[in-house]
């Protein structure tokens, strides 16, 4: 799959692919998919304590989003901002907003403060199933400029009766005070838009932009059970050969990819070569394919997909330009997929790959954190940037990896890449049966290291 397959992606945006049909969706009951998804501990811990806060009003998202975020900094310290720098615009999370709740998302604005004076607003939104979280600072709208007019006559207010500044409280533990926002107009893009000036990491780490990547549960170490004990030590990680076991080992999806190999080698009435994919949904201890065909001629498919799915497997041709490896544009598909919420669980999704010259992998997220941040060789704003594609291209051909059937070279050069970038994926190679598979990384000297999985 190369990079034309991303023209098909350009306009997709944090929660959709590209649009031409929808995949079915399996009936489960709201209890499956509470057990299926790895939610924030936090949120449930801090609502259970709420409820023993005899009136007053409902803090308890935002105290659960200050937390998070003190804690994800203290998680990755590297990444802290200099919170200490007065020049620094930091969140003061003595004050939230309100909590705005829809059928997508739960969102808290807080004011952020530089020189002791409100100039921005953070906006803390965490999805409806709670595994998914962002903080950001928001483009400035009259509605923003009207929430930081809320937030600086409640300190000046509160400052006028004390006679004296309240400190910023840029990592507190204390009460967050309330403060009431009218809610926005309709019609109005909710949650606020993320300022252009955040596309990437280096822009948090430098400050300005609001707080930690866009992350699921366990960047911040924080995957519970929804109870209020939840987990207070990191889940434990399962193996990558553990993770392919629920899906990428199943009966349904070894023949799949045995269907993917005869099609990598079919033409058409015309000559023509074209790629195949398939999305897996686990239902009930079944595999619940969703086809979708390339367009003859080029290395390109055009996926929908509505809704979280357990896996992703697809081909590459006998075309001349068609890699043995997985391509910067696969690489793509996956960042969006799971920067867009379509990755049910990182435990058990896979990610395959069979090609007509003889090879099949699958990727696994190792760790989460880590490939949130190397999605931002590919993504611009949650959308696929094809400007960036055709840099990391060029890192393929410095790689040595080639359309040629140099196999053993480009599994090297592609291990490498994602070594040197600190991907967090993991690559299994698997026979020709789909049954034996085996983990391959990058060891002494550039050669492969292979573990073979029990």
């Amino acid at each position: 799959m190369t990079k034309n397959l991303l023209k098909g992606f350009a306009a997709a945006v944090l929660f959709s692919l590209c649009m031409q049909s929808c995949i079915r969706d399996h009936a489960m009951s709201d209890e499956e998919k509470t057990l299926e998804i790895a939610k924030f501990e936090m949120f449930a811990r801090n609502r259970q304590l709420q409820k023993s806060n005899k009136g007053g009003s409902d803090t308890s998202y935002s105290t659960a989003f200050r937390d998070l975020y003190k804690r994800y900094y203290e998680l990755h310290p590297d990444e802290s901002p200099d919170f200490d720098n007065p020049n620094l615009t930091v969140p003061d999370f003595g004050y939230a907003s309100q909590v705005f709740s829809d059928s997508a998302n739960h969102t808290v604005l807080f004011p952020m403060m530089k020189n002791g004076i409100v100039v921005d607003i953070l906006t803390a939104t965490i999805n409806s199933d709670e595994d998914y979280l962002q903080f950001y600072k928001s483009e400035r709208t009259e509605y923003i400029n009207s929430a930081i007019l809320s937030f600086s006559q409640k300190k000046n207010a509160k400052n006028s009766i004390s006679g004296k500044g309240r400190d910023t409280d840029e990592m507190g533990t204390g009460d967050i005070e309330e403060v009431i926002i009218p809610p926005p107009p309709k019609p109005v893009e909710w949650p606020p838009k993320r300022t252009t000036e955040c596309d990437d990491l280096s822009d948090y780490q430098n400050g300005g932009c609001g707080g930690p990547p866009p992350s699921p549960c366990a960047a911040y170490q924080n995957c519970g059970d929804n109870g209020a004990g939840g987990n207070t030590e990191p889940p434990a990680k399962p193996s990558p050969c553990k993770v392919i076991k629920k899906v990428g080992k199943h009966a349904d999806t070894k023949n799949l990819m045995a269907q993917l190999k005869r099609k990598s080698q079919q033409i058409d009435s015309n000559n023509k070569y074209k790629e195949t994919g398939y999305t897996l949904t686990e239902n009930n201890g079944n595999i619940d394919p969703q086809e979708f065909e390339g367009v003859p001629g080029s290395n390109e498919i055009k996926l929908s997909i509505t809704n979280a799915i357990d896996g992703y497997i697809h081909n590459h041709n006998a075309g001349t330009q068609a890699f043995s490896v997985f391509s910067a544009a696969d690489l793509a598909t996956l960042s969006l997929m799971y920067s867009g919420g379509k990755v049910k669980d990182v435990n058990s999704f896979v990610f395959g790959l069979v090609t007509a010259k003889g090879t099949q992998y699958m990727i696994t997220i190792d760790d989460p954190a880590a490939f949130s941040n190397f999605t931002n060789n590919f993504l611009t704003n949650g959308v696929i940037d094809n400007d960036k594609i055709d840099s990391f291209d060029e890192e393929y051909a410095n790689s040595g990896i080639n359309y040629g059937s140099n196999l053993i070279g480009n599994e090297a050069g592609f291990l490498y890449l994602l070594n040197k970038f600190n991907s967090g994926l993991k690559v299994l190679k698997g026979d020709h049966t789909f049954t034996n598979w085996q983990q391959i990384e990058r060891g002494y000297n550039d050669q492969v290291v292979s573990t073979p999985c029990n």
